[in-house]
């Protein structure tokens, strides 16, 4: 009977091949924890995704004022006023109008007059957006003899209208911090609406700018994560500042806001850590199960290893 040459295989190197598989596991593991830990103690920064597409802006801000003098014998009337109002889009980020109104030196009825400022600045990028606003201002005077009367009122404003699109579903994440006088909330107005793109009424989805803990104590500088769908969306601003003053006393006015809204997904859409938060760090436990579970490995890896020639004496 004829006899076959079959060429004979190369020997397999069983323990080579389990030292390198314990190696890439080893490797793998390693990874997994190194790359862990590395964001363990990061805290990551919200990051654009490219959701978010800025369209049509219009601000304004505005500053008038007025002051009078009026009385004496014979009878005098002295006033002087001042109104100013800026418009502008996305640029100049910064949107700026100020007052100094004085009534004139060289008469003898009194002294006084108004001073303020409206100011905004807007930043915005392919991830959020970010708002700064100011409206402040005060009146103040004094007259010469107590048949002289003084007036003084002053105003300011500051006004924001923005609409954007984002382009897909993503939680975003809203930061406000604020500053108005004594019950006078309505100073500042915040709202955030949802356009209808079937031509429908808008849909509020934010529009609270303080909110309370758990003792109802009211809280200005406070965070919230916003799930917003994709589609349009209109965000409106307001601040106002209203001062008085007669001679004797007088009111000052002054509101200060900030907000910002901003995506916190990372790129390709992996959400990434609150900023200001910590990723959690791996318990001991884990830890434990970690090393039990390379254990395993090497014990199964040194058995393939040792039954290796027995299996291959039971084939030949």
């Amino acid at each position: 009977m004829p006899q076959l040459n079959v060429p004979a295989s190369a020997p397999v190197d069983h323990k080579a091949t389990a030292i390198r598989s314990h190696v890439s596991a080893l490797a793998l593991v390693f990874c997994a924890s190194l790359s862990h830990h590395a964001l363990a103690g990061v805290t990551a920064q919200p990051l654009a995704g490219g959701g978010l597409v800025h369209w049509e802006t219009a601000r304004t801000v505005s500053i008038s004022g007025q002051a009078s003098l009026f009385g004496g014998d014979p009878f005098q009337s002295v006033e002087v006023s001042y109104a100013r109002t800026l418009s502008g889009d996305l640029h100049p980020a910064e949107l700026r109008a100020g007052m100094a109104l004085r009534l004139p030196e060289d008469q003898p009825l009194g002294w006084g007059g108004v001073d303020g400022q409206a100011r905004q600045w807007l930043d915005t990028d392919a991830g959020g957006l970010s708002f700064n606003g100011l409206a402040d201002v005060f009146a103040s005077g004094g007259t010469s003899d107590w048949g002289v009367s003084f007036e003084g009122q002053g105003r300011s404003q500051v006004q924001l209208v923005h609409r954007f699109d984002l382009l897909d579903s993503r939680p975003m994440q809203l930061r406000m911090d604020s500053t108005v006088g004594q019950w006078r909330d309505d100073d500042y107005r915040f709202a955030l609406r949802y356009i209808d793109p079937k031509g429908g009424p808008a849909h509020t989805v934010w529009q609270d700018t303080v909110v309370y803990d758990d003792d109802w104590r009211p809280l200005r500088d406070f965070s919230q994560v916003l799930e917003l769908k994709a589609g349009g969306y209109e965000l409106e601003v307001s601040l106002n500042a209203a001062s008085w003053s007669n001679g004797n006393w007088q009111t000052a006015g002054r509101t200060l806001a900030s907000f910002s809204l901003q995506s916190i997904w990372r790129d390709g859409g992996v959400r990434a850590s609150m900023p200001g938060v910590l990723s959690p760090v791996p318990e001991p436990t884990a830890l434990w199960l970690v090393g039990a579970g390379l254990l395993v490995l090497a014990m199964r890896g040194r058995q393939r290893t040792t039954s290796a020639p027995d299996a291959q004496a039971a084939r030949c």
